[in-house]
């Protein structure tokens, strides 16, 4: 047992050396579990496991790739846009999924436009957001939502990109969109 320990210290401490480098971040539909609060079913973990769902975790895994959860506070708190990436505390994602969202805040979805404009990638599955979250908002808000939402997902050429079926289309679309943003940044010397 010693020796195990002595290595098991070693190897974590050396894990602690690093910093995760996971490509894609996860949107917790925080708006949408509120929403459908409902006697004796307010346990906000169990309803984001029922609203995210069962493919969507399992499809970035096969695909190749590892996530972080995000929400709404974590992005207005320490999210800043750069060049192909969404930075969210001492992490950078090139790819950002949505899942099944209906809700969104204008705030949070203006910042996922600002991203896609700046070469990150924006994937929603089963549905676009087209709600603003909250009994207060207003009707302007809601178009707003809507006419970004459009903008982003449905419009020619648009630079977001919808995943109706999860199982089928989630993992190959992720795999294709990463391979392709790794061959536009390869850049040789002339």
């Amino acid at each position: 047992m010693p020796d195990l320990a002595r290595y098991l210290q070693r190897i974590s401490f050396l894990l602690r050396q690093g910093q995760p480098a996971n490509d894609v971040a996860l949107y917790l539909p925080n708006d949408d579990a509120w929403a459908s609060f409902s006697a004796g079913h307010v346990h906000m973990i169990d309803i984001l496991r029922e609203l995210v769902g069962p493919d969507v975790i399992p499809r970035i895994l096969e695909s190749g790739y590892d996530f972080d959860f995000f929400d709404d506070t974590a992005l207005a708190k320490i999210g800043r846009i750069e060049k192909d990436g969404m930075v969210l505390g001492a992490n950078k994602y090139r790819v950002i999924v949505l899942p099944s969202v209906e809700r969104i805040p204008i705030a949070t979805l203006r910042k996922l436009e600002e991203f896609v404009r700046a070469g990150g990638v924006l994937v929603a599955t089963r549905r676009i957001p087209e709600v603003a979250p909250g009994l207060q908002a207003t009707p302007a808000e809601q178009n707003e939502v809507r006419e970004i939402s459009r903008r982003l997902f449905q419009v020619p050429s648009a630079p977001a990109h919808f995943v109706r079926e999860e199982n089928v289309q989630l993992g190959n679309t992720l795999a294709r969109l990463l391979l392709l943003m790794c061959r536009c940044h390869l850049r040789f010397p002339r």
